[in-house]
């Protein structure tokens, strides 16, 4: 018996392998031969939201990165909405001098949504750019995400958020690692017109579309996924009306414990519950299968010698297909890329994403002083 349940947990990590492989080959035929023109004249007016609660640390930097902006004045207003912080964060913004204008403006009920949605009606502007207080933007990529060849076509463009790591121990590791490969997932299903996962930190959509399919109505009540239901709602009533832009990438930093790291994932996985799109559950139901058949091939391992050699290909398997993808995501940007980190990913990643799932389920946890 237990040897059959091995050669399922192997098929499950092999079917995730060969799904990734798959990813990697839609980089080789459409990511890398995307084209976005740096210098494009006729960009939209935009109008950028940016909820923040309690980030009176963070808000210096992103102030600075606006007015390095090479996104002409006239085209570009900031919204920033206080979703109750109480901190400095609202004297950080008054003090500041910004090249753009810019208005300020109290969320009417608590969370991010709520305050994403009262920023949006208060845009004057054509296009809805949303960004977290807590990212740094180079002064280029503003204006490369709404350089998008198809930008008259389109009602969404999802932006690149990569994690910055501030050491080489387990949790920056896998911290950076995890969302590399998350984001060169979301950015190859996007390609391939499957949408999967997205950022809300560097995204862009139409006002009317928004409008057009109620905002967040319908997942209102759901903590987390302002941007992946928010896609999902524009893709399902205009095909293929979400696109990637590889071109705009910004970067945001990883938590410095595991206890946030923890939180944070669990308020990510909240979301996966009230999937209903046939796509994303069925490799939702891969991942978490793949994973927990890593746990489990980990602990007959030291039973029996022959259940670790059936680990040591599932690692083969699932360490290669992973490096493959990774490795193009880095040399897309001109990154250099450690196997020695991605090994660690395909190693420790499934066991911590167990205790992700425990933890989850033992405590509610808390976010920015708000319980999930």
């Amino acid at each position: 018996m237990i040897e059959g349940i091995m050669w399922s947990c192997l098929l499950m990590t092999m079917l995730y392998s060969f799904w990734i492989r798959g990813l990697s080959k839609v980089w080789d035929e459409k990511v890398l031969s995307f084209f976005v023109e740096g210098e494009k004249q006729n960009l939209p007016s935009v109008s950028l939201v940016i909820p923040f609660r309690n980030e009176e640390k963070n808000l210096s930097a992103l102030l600075n990165d606006i007015n390095q902006f090479d996104y002409p004045v006239e085209l570009l207003e900031c919204i920033f909405v206080n979703d109750h912080s109480d901190d400095k964060s609202v004297s950080v913004i008054e003090n500041a001098v910004l090249k753009y204008p810019y208005k300020i403006i109290q969320a009417s009920s608590n969370g991010k949504k709520a305050a994403i949605t009262n920023g949006i009606s208060e845009a004057t502007h054509t296009w809805i750019v949303t960004t977290d207080a807590d990212t740094n933007w180079d002064a280029k990529a503003l204006r490369m995400l709404m350089s998008h060849p198809k930008l008259n076509e389109v009602e969404m463009i999802c932006g690149v958020v990569e994690l910055k790591g501030s050491g080489n121990n387990l949790l920056n590791v896998l911290q950076v690692q995890e969302y590399a490969i998350l984001q060169a997932a979301g950015i190859s299903s996007l390609f391939r017109h499957e949408p999967l996962l997205n950022s809300g930190a560097n995204l862009a959509f139409r006002k009317d579309a928004f409008t057009d399919v109620e905002g967040y109505k319908n997942h209102q009540h759901i903590t987390s996924g302002d941007d992946v239901f928010l896609m999902l709602s524009f893709a399902h009533k205009w095909n293929d009306s979400v696109v990637s832009n590889p071109k705009s990438k910004i970067t945001t930093a990883t938590v410095n414990s595991w206890s946030d790291y923890f939180q944070q994932r669990s308020r990510w996985g909240m979301k996966a519950r009230h999937y209903k799109d046939k796509n994303l559950l069925q490799i939702g139901f891969l991942f978490l299968l793949s994973n927990l058949g890593m746990v489990a091939m980990m602990v007959a391992a030291f039973v029996n010698v022959y259940y670790l050699l059936i680990l040591l290909i599932a690692v083969l398997f699932r360490f290669s297909a992973e490096h493959s993808l990774i490795k193009r995501y880095y040399a897309y940007y001109n990154s250099s890329l450690s196997a020695t980190q991605v090994l660690m990913l395909s190693v420790f990643y499934p066991i911590v994403f167990l205790i992700t799932i425990v933890s989850g389920w033992m405590a509610r946890g808390s976010w920015k002083g708000r319980k999930l």
